[in-house]
C-alpha cells in the first residue's frame, strides 16, 4: 500500500520525494541489519519489545494525523504545508 500510493499523487516532484522515502527506509533497514543491529534484537527481548513500541506509537501518531487531517479540512496554503509535513514526519 506504501509504495503504491505514491502514484496517485498528482505532483511529479512529491512523488520522487516518496519514492526516495521508501528507498532510504529499506537502506537504513539493511545497513542496520548488516551491522548486527537485528541480531541485538533478536537476542534482547526488552530491547525487541522497546523498538516494538517505539513504532507501534509512531504508526499511530501518523494515522491519527491522517485522520483528523480528513475531518477537519484546510485552505489550499494549509494543505501544501501539511502535505510537506506528512512526507517529513513519514520518512523519519
Amino acid at each position: 500500500m506504501v509504495s503504491l500510493r505514491p502514484a496517485g499523487l498528482p505532483e511529479m516532484r512529491v512523488r520522487c520525494r516518496s519514492v526516495l522515502d521508501i528507498s532510504s527506509g529499506c537502506a537504513v533497514h539493511t545497513m542496520a541489519a548488516a551491522f548486527g543491529f537485528s541480531a541485538v534484537l533478536a537476542a534482547s527481548a526488552s530491547g525487541f519489545t522497546v523498538v516494538k513500541l517505539a513504532g507501534a506509537a509512531y504508526l499511530g501518531y501518523l494515522g491519527q494525523v491522517n485522520h483528523f487531517a480528513r475531518y477537519f479540512p484546510a485552505s489550499a496554503e494549509t494543505k501544501s504545508v501539511r502535505s510537506r509535513v506528512m512526507l517529513r514526519t513519514s520518512s523519519i
